[in-house]
């Protein structure tokens, strides 16, 4: 069977690798589609700590159970089925108090563990005893269920802020990460939701989104316009959806007084910081929030939205690509016209 390995930084190789054996207690998962993730690309363009390369990437994944050892039957063979990446540990500080997704000792698909980018995966007993596989809708295509796990991400961190009719959220990063932001804030109750992004063609794409009130892509104007859409005192709620420290500064300089901040896209290893003036902070009274990963509470909460506007999802898919074609894929995800880029093995 064929499987796609990132073989080196910036090099993607196709590589016929044997049959997966089946684990005992676990199953043998066809793949049917597996999104480009943004940290799949910034590991293909700079690496990640907790991967060694050469390896299989892919953790955005859904298809059918080929094979299964499941001794309570819960699982069958032909089930239609979305995973979770996220493998915990289940005995650290965190997990015993539910927060998987921060777990100590992470071994995660498409990280520790060989991700999705293959014709057939094995998953492991861990995981199916865990039952963290869920079951697809049956009108629901594979391409959109794969956008299971990104969005389960975005719900997981909205877990902290606060959004209510009456509030002003300004996103700021227009790739699928903050178009699907956007849409749960207004789904949330947000009376306006706005989008700043550096780069022209993704802010005017996003502004002919129903879901966003007005997309920016000069700072300056920004600024200007943001205080007078907000009364002169700034967004209540602040999302940074990119991974840029520019990003994170125009975060702090907007933010109302008592406004909330959420960080959701992290920076590529090796880039220089953003400096933070923590005046900005104390005399403000921010609030700063983090957001890693999600759990599954949120993967079963992500399919069951993504099932109800499943229209929506299925226009941020631009692009999909079989197996053979993956490097012309990450090249169209890489590009600023591209919202998610699927990969059908």
């Amino acid at each position: 069977m064929k499987a796609l390995y990132l073989e080196d930084i910036g090099k993607l190789v196709i590589k016929e690798i044997p049959y997966p054996k089946l684990p005992k207690g676990g199953l043998i998962l066809k793949v049917k589609s597996a999104a480009i993730c943004g940290t799949d690309l910034k590991i293909y363009k700079h690496g990640h700590k907790r991967i060694i390369l050469p390896w299989i990437l892919g953790h955005e994944i859904s298809g059918t159970i080929e094979e299964v050892d499941d001794p309570t039957g819960y699982y069958k063979r032909g089930d239609r089925v979305v995973l979770n990446p996220t493998v915990y540990c289940g005995k650290c500080y965190y997990c015993k108090r539910g927060m998987y997704n921060i777990c100590l000792s992470p071994d995660s698909y498409g990280y520790e563990r060989p991700g999705g980018f293959v014709e057939y995966m094995p998953v492991a007993q861990d995981v199916v005893s865990r039952k963290e596989l869920y079951r697809i809708f049956p009108d629901m295509g594979f391409n959109e269920a794969a956008l299971t796990e990104p969005f389960a991400c975005v719900m997981n961190g909205h877990k902290d802020i606060h959004i209510e009719p009456g509030t002003h959220v300004l996103i700021i990063g227009g790739g699928p990460i903050g178009i699907m932001h956007a849409i749960y804030a207004k789904q949330r109750g947000a009376d306006n939701v706005y989008l700043y992004d550096i780069n022209e063609e993704r802010a005017e794409r996003a502004g002919s989104i129903f879901y966003i009130d007005r997309a920016f892509s000069k700072k300056e104007k920004l600024i200007d316009a943001i205080k007078t859409l907000t009364s002169g005192i700034g967004p209540d709620v602040v999302i940074v959806a990119a991974p840029s420290t520019d990003a994170q500064q125009t975060a702090f300089e907007v933010a109302r007084k008592r406004g909330e901040i959420l960080f959701f896209a992290g920076i590529a290893r090796g880039a220089k910081l953003t400096p933070i003036d923590t005046n900005l902070i104390h005399y403000k009274e921010l609030k700063i929030f983090g957001s890693s990963n999600s759990t599954g509470l949120y993967m079963e909460r992500a399919l069951s939205f993504i099932y109800r506007y499943k229209i929506f999802f299925s226009s941020l898919i631009t692009s999909h690509f079989p197996l053979t074609s993956a490097e012309e894929a990450f090249v169209s995800a890489l590009s600023p016209s591209s919202y998610k880029v699927v990969i059908n093995p």
